[in-house]
């Protein structure tokens, strides 16, 4: 059976559904238990709700750096996040301070985040090697690297972090081992992303 999404890793097995897992919009959707994980940790608050998660929407920048300043307990409150287009008064400055502060994102130029545009995916796995760097996670997965069929497309500002997340199977391609760099990155994958996190962390 191919991987339904490049982050995706295992067989899906779902079992029945009760009645309260009806009612949820994922309740079918591969990544059912990363997102039941991500929602029961509140990674998602002021993204989504429990009940109308919308998995397949893209993911903006915003909302990828407050998820991953959550899984890094990083505390809410206010803050200025030294961009000027990152009002001070949004549940994401803090976390935005916090990331640009630990040089995890530095922006698209002239002091601008663009907080409400959609992350790409060499973006993401960018932003997600720099955090794991600064947060010294360690993992017990190292594959064997296979360069992606799109290789020469992702940026060279990118081609380590990939290189590093894909060796450490934090990512990976779609069924045509594609990486897709400046393809959107949706909530669905990201909930997987935190729970590969969670899950391969070394103790």
């Amino acid at each position: 059976m191919p991987n339904p999404s490049p982050f995706y890793q295992g067989q899906i097995l779902l079992p029945a559904l009760t009645d309260e897992e009806n009612g949820k919009d994922y309740a079918n959707h591969w990544a059912k238990t990363a997102i039941d994980y991500c929602l029961t940790k509140a990674y998602f608050k002021n993204i989504a709700l429990e009940k109308t998660f919308d998995p397949e929407k893209p993911i903006t920048r915003a909302e990828f750096v407050t998820v991953l300043a959550r899984y890094a307990n990083i505390p809410e409150g206010p803050a200025r996040s030294g961009f000027n287009d990152v009002d001070d008064d949004q549940y994401y400055a803090c976390f935005i301070s916090w990331a640009r502060q630990n040089q995890i994102i530095y922006g698209r130029g002239n002091n601008m985040f663009a907080p409400n545009a959609n992350i790409t995916r060499a973006e993401m796995a960018t932003i997600i090697h720099r955090m794991s760097v600064v947060l010294n996670l360690k993992y017990d997965t190292d594959k064997l690297i296979v360069p992606y069929r799109d290789q020469s497309s992702i940026p060279d500002w990118a081609q380590d972090s990939v290189r590093a997340m894909t060796q450490l199977g934090i990512v990976q391609g779609d069924d045509l081992h594609r990486f897709n760099p400046k393809g959107s990155f949706k909530r669905c994958e990201l909930a997987q992303i935190i729970y590969n996190f969670s899950h391969t962390q070394k103790p």
